[in-house]
């Protein structure tokens, strides 16, 4: 796709492997690598740059992460942590070394919400435009980020909520998004369905003949707990959809080990990397049911951290179902739902008090460390 755009310098000529999806990113990326050749690289050496944009985009996200903790109520001894559990998050490591789409959709999503909390404090036009272009950029990057668009409604809704002296003032801007800045964000979608009859939301599938397919598991197995097997291997076996059919379970290798892509050396410290981000997952879990209930906190956060967890969760399993094949089981789609999770963390965690509340914090502190100095150890020495 990348090479397409810089070869062939405009938009595509026909819909083929990756071509469906929006091209702000490829773009940017054939920018890169044409640049590079101009300045004597060799093909190689020209996509490791490519490479190379994606690990400070990566880096990006923490920072953009980290300001918007800044906006949470967390303890500030607790945001760079919570920032640092992103970096070293293993999901985080592969995807900032590899050429994709995800980081910069990811990094243009939390720039969204960043500027949707500041148009909470400050209802004006210039929080209100930032907010929208940000979303459309991410929207240009990868279709899947409409899913902040409910987000982004909740927001206004509560500052709607919270400002009944000026709701006609407010009223015109949840309008305005979803009439204009949604439209202008599913560009490329309508582009896609006008020039080449491919439908709005387009998702590729495999040959039901094929060994991936699970449309002959039933709704339980693929949603129910996974199996102590399914949560012990390291490579995913594309060729046993009825091994790999559990949506969780392959869920938690994908985000430890890129759906099997990776493979762990050592089997001890691998199993303890994948039930920490299990443990983790779990707390978050806990976390973004207890803030609902956390009356210290804002109606704002009260509101929108679960209403952006419950989104991404449901927009997931209803994409696994809707592409019935055990590739599209890929926690890359769902990356901000780490913000919403450390949202959550960092507001029931900063308060003090409960014997159950201290738990959680040692617990989800030691997942933490265990995650950071894991990850570091299995993608600097032991992973082949």
């Amino acid at each position: 796709y990348i090479y397409y755009l810089y070869s062939r310098r405009h938009l595509l000529g026909s819909i083929r492997r990756q071509f469906y999806h929006p091209p702000l990113f490829h773009f940017l990326a054939a920018s890169v690598y044409d640049m590079m050749l101009l300045f004597g690289a060799d093909n190689e050496g020209a996509f490791e740059c490519v490479q190379l944009m994606n690990t400070y985009v990566a880096g990006g996200c923490t920072i953009v992460i980290y300001f918007l903790l800044k906006r949470f109520p967390v303890h500030p001894m607790m945001r760079i942590p919570m920032a640092a559990g992103v970096s070293f998050f293993p999901f985080f490591y592969v995807l900032g070394t590899e050429i994709n789409n995800d980081c910069l959709a990811t990094l243009f999503s939390l720039l969204a919400l960043l500027a949707a909390f500041h148009w909470a404090d400050t209802p004006d036009g210039k929080h209100f435009f930032l907010m929208s272009l940000f979303f459309v950029l991410s929207m240009w990057t990868k279709w899947s980020e409409i899913l902040t668009m409910p987000v982004i409604l909740c927001i206004i809704f509560c500052v709607m909520w919270k400002r009944p002296e000026d709701i006609q003032k407010l009223l015109a801007w949840p309008f305005v998004f979803v009439f204009l800045v949604v439209p202008l964000g599913m560009g490329w979608m309508f582009y896609l369905s006008f020039t080449y009859h491919v439908p709005l939301f387009f998702v590729p599938t495999l040959e039901d003949t094929s060994r991936q397919f699970l449309g002959d598991l039933s709704a339980f197995d693929r949603l129910r707990p996974g199996f102590f097997f399914e949560l012990s291997s390291f490579v995913t076996d594309l060729s046993n959809g009825r091994l790999h059919g559990n949506i969780w379970s392959q869920t938690a290798l994908t985000a430890v080990f890129d759906e099997g892509i990776l493979v762990d050396a050592n089997p001890l410290l691998g199993r303890i990397l994948l039930w920490t981000v299990l443990v983790f997952g779990m707390l978050s879990l806990i976390c973004v049911v207890w803030v609902m209930f956390e009356g210290r906190a804002d109606l704002l956060y009260r509101s929108t951290i679960p209403v952006g967890f419950a989104v991404l969760i449901t927009a997931y399993v209803f994409y696994c179902f809707l592409n019935p094949f055990i590739s599209a089981i890929n926690f890359r789609y769902i990356p901000c739902i780490l913000m919403y999770d450390l949202g959550a963390a960092g507001i029931v965690l900063s308060t003090q008090g409960g014997f159950f509340r201290g738990l959680i914090r040692v617990l989800w502190i030691l997942c933490i460390l265990i995650i950071s100095v894991e990850s570091s150890l299995l993608y600097l020495f032991y992973a082949v």
